[in-house]
């Protein structure tokens, strides 16, 4: 597919069409019509979600100043466009597909742990991190494509690392998380073994060892 670029913004062009992919937490997740392997993300149409989406928009652009959006999330880019089925426009999050989109019901045995710790490890140390607990312990809302994993969610990123600290130490959040990881997974020595794991690298602790060290 071809873009339109100019003063380091890119646009969509303005006969593409869309369908509904998917309905996220915060935003819609959009298909192409003509164009396979990619989705575009729009907020919900409400001032609050608008508002987070400008925000989320806001944090991938600073984030990409230190580190290529590819190696943290699936290909991704921020593009700017109208949507005229969903009467939008502005920005949008293009984002290739996942090969697999994790949920509650993924195996906690057919994804990398150390890659799901290292992204988060890598955006703590340019001072962004996650307020979601969800995408924070995984991986509900990760994924994997060319078999590496990358988080797909990005609704859920922030530089409030008061924020980030509040879903580490506090214990109804891993507790929630454990619950979901017993339901799905049938093998109670795996998730013994996938809770030890997280807990010991997904603290507070390492918050602070690796907070913003890489700027």
């Amino acid at each position: 597919m071809e873009y339109q670029s100019a003063s380091s913004i890119t646009y969509i062009q303005k006969e593409m069409e869309f369908k509904l992919f998917d309905t996220g937490t915060s935003c819609y997740v959009l298909e192409p019509t003509f164009e396979g392997g990619y989705v575009y993300k729009i907020p919900f149409s409400d001032w609050k979600h608008k508002r987070l989406f400008k925000y989320v928009i806001s944090c991938l652009q600073k984030l990409s100043f230190y580190e290529s959006l590819h190696n943290l999330f699936p290909e991704t880019a921020i593009v700017y466009g109208v949507i005229k089925g969903f009467k939008y426009k502005g920005y949008v999050i293009r984002q290739r597909k996942v090969d697999t989109f994790f949920n509650n019901k993924t195996p906690l045995d057919s994804f990398n742990w150390d890659e799901l710790v290292d992204i988060e490890y890598r955006l703590w140390s340019y001072g962004f991190g996650l307020n979601v607990s969800a995408e924070t312990y995984g991986p509900k809302n990760w994924g994997s494509v060319d078999g590496k994993v990358r988080l797909v969610d990005t609704s859920g990123i922030t530089t409030d690392i008061n924020k980030i600290k509040h879903i580490l130490n506090t214990e109804s959040f891993i507790n929630k998380r454990v619950k979901q990881f017993r339901l799905h997974n049938k093998t109670p020595q795996l998730v013994d073994r996938y809770i030890e794991y997280i807990k010991g690298k997904i603290n507070s602790k390492h918050l602070d060892r690796f907070w913003k060290i890489n700027i």
